[in-house]
């Protein structure tokens, strides 16, 4: 009979316990190290089988909110796990290479390890510190690996020589070209196409000859120097070969990029050095950053870093020696290690940002300029003006993602007064009368257009934004404190910007309350966004009252508790 996890979590008999599966490599091996808060068996035709999870863990404390109204990604590393280390009896455990998958369960004592659910899934484990009393785990969702440099390709030449190669996904407008030489300007590629091209404001429709390569650069041959700043609109890059201009597709082209520029047969190898086919490029420094991957003979792959490359030999030297020598006839790609996100496709959840698409069908771009960006933030800069969270799922650890909404729908958990400890924390939320929208943005700002550019775009030029105002003086009348809030989307239409307003209005247009409400019930099975019905006479919610969550905190030693919204 399957389980009613509701009524057990309500029951005074029961008998939690929370099982952890830490995944660590000793020599490379993966190792899974068992923990739990009791000591539990499995059977042999259990999964896994004969299994004995040691009555160590300690302490649990996992934590992840988002901001309703600034939406994007929420706060926090997810958590840590206590380990008791008696007399340093798991010290050997610092020896493991760690940085595999954690997986917790929670369920009674008394039941099959099939019938317990599945509150974590994914993200790392890594051991953060130990003494003789205490090991201490962090746990990391897979958000953690986006916290890095969207770009690592270098400008190898010219007056930009050192900084990063813009980076452009969807649709942007007078992005401003970098400079390779006096009569060359590129921008990072492969990108779909150049659309209007403006020289020191003017706008250029000839003269000049588009390269759109698929070695990782487009750029602009001029016929002569062309005297100015050169900017562009520009359809972005092409993932898989193909162009998309839509929040969802750029969010995952972001995260989960692995398109391999080029591929080939080595011509000669040494334990650091492999040399390239004939048909790759003749300029130096061309793949230097680039990553190049080899398939031996008998099927292995080395990846290593290029760190030289000399256009002339085509021989390209490596950051370390490969396992297996290069040689003659193996098969080897490519890649631009910024076209390269940092996630597998299986570490998102897909079909969360198709939907995207379908709420937002508009055109939209986003730019990685010269200073290298934070991919957390450029991919925040994409979803947090539109009304989107993102955070990693508990069940499965994939990053996935959703539009607030308000409260509607079944509870997925029904929280009373006698389920509720605490003062709930009640803290009233801003009431917003107005939102302002800033939209179209502008990668350049040209302080005198020519009158090649027409006039309405002439007077857009000189900002970085154009804006879009929905209000509702109503709202003004019945709460004369409301404010304004302002909000950044990356769509190229008034129609989209204004969605957005409307949008944010509907949601922070009313009196809302967050609360923190803590509670005896191991609510670990509420991801964000989920639904959640209270009604506790003590702080005036006479009546169920449905609210969002928008954050908790595990810590199962101790009550848990939910951060409500709504």
């Amino acid at each position: 009979m399957p389980v009613d996890y509701d009524a057990w979590r309500k029951s005074a008999r029961k008998r939690p316990v929370l099982l952890a599966d830490c995944v660590g490599y000793d020599s490379g091996t993966p190792v899974t190290e068992r923990f739990s808060t009791a000591v539990f068996r499995t059977g042999a035709g259990d999964t896994p089988a004969n299994a004995i999870y040691r009555a160590r863990l300690a302490d649990l404390d996992f934590d992840f909110e988002i901001d309703p109204v600034a939406c994007g990604f929420g706060s926090g590393a997810w958590g840590t796990l206590g380990v008791l280390n008696p007399d340093g009896k798991f010290d050997p455990l610092g020896d493991y290479d760690w940085g595999g998958s954690v997986t917790l369960k929670l369920g009674d004592e008394s039941w099959d390890i099939a019938d317990f659910q599945t509150v974590l899934e994914g993200g790392d484990v890594n051991l953060a510190s130990s003494n003789d009393e205490v090991a201490e785990f962090e746990i990391l969702g897979r958000d953690a690996h986006l916290n890095t440099r969207t770009q690592t390709r270098e400008v190898v030449k010219g007056e930009a020589k050192g900084e990063f190669v813009p980076l452009v996904l969807g649709y942007q407008r007078n992005v401003e070209l970098v400079k390779l030489d006096d009569q060359v300007y590129g921008c990072i590629g492969p990108i779909q196409a150049f659309d209007t091209v403006y020289v020191a404001d003017e706008v250029k429709s000839s003269g000049f000859t588009a390269t759109l390569d698929d070695d990782g650069l487009a750029y602009l041959t001029f016929s002569s120097d062309p005297g100015g700043k050169v900017t562009a609109d520009i359809q972005g890059l092409k993932v898989g070969g193909v162009y998309s201009d839509r929040i969802g597709a750029i969010c995952k082209a972001l995260m989960t990029r692995t398109e391999p520029v080029e591929q080939g047969r080595a011509r000669a190898g040494t334990g650091t050095t492999i040399t390239l086919a004939d048909n790759a490029s003749a300029e130096d420094d061309h793949y230097n950053g680039a990553s190049v991957t080899v398939t031996h003979e008998d099927n292995s792959q080395d990846t290593r870093t290029v760190t030289d490359y000399d256009g002339a030999t085509r021989v390209a030297t490596v950051n370390s020696a490969f396992s297996t020598t290069p040689v003659e006839g193996v098969f080897y790609e490519v890649a631009i290690t910024h076209q390269a996100g940092p996630l597998e496709s299986g570490d998102i959840d897909g079909d969360a940002f198709d939907a995207l698409d379908t709420l937002y069908p508009y055109t939209a771009g986003v730019t990685a300029g010269s200073s290298g960006d934070n991919l957390l933030d450029l991919i925040e800069a994409v979803v947090a003006g539109a009304g989107i969270w993102v955070a990693p799922a508990r069940a499965t650890g994939k990053i996935t993602c959703g539009r607030l909404a308000a409260p509607s729908g079944s509870p997925a958990l029904g929280l009373t007064g006698r389920r509720t400890l605490g003062s709930l924390e009640p803290e009233f939320m801003p009431v917003y009368w107005q939102v302002i929208v800033e939209y179209q943005r502008n990668g350049s700002i040209n302080s005198s257009p020519e009158a090649t550019v027409t006039e309405s775009r002439r007077a857009f030029l000189r900002h970085e934004y154009r804006q879009v105002t929905v209000s509702d003086p109503e709202i003004l009348r019945s709460h004369p404190s409301a404010g304004t809030l302002r909000l950044v989307v990356p769509f190229d239409s008034p129609e989209a910007a204004e969605a957005a307003g409307e949008h944010a209005l509907e949601l922070h247009g009313v009196p809302r309350r967050r609360l923190v409400v803590e509670t005896a019930l191991h609510p670990f099975f509420i991801d964000i966004a989920a639904v959640v019905e209270i009604a506790d006479t003590r702080h005036g919610y006479d009546t169920p009252t449905l609210m969002r969550c928008v954050g908790f905190n595990d810590r199962f030693f101790d009550s848990d508790s939910l951060v409500l919204w709504g």
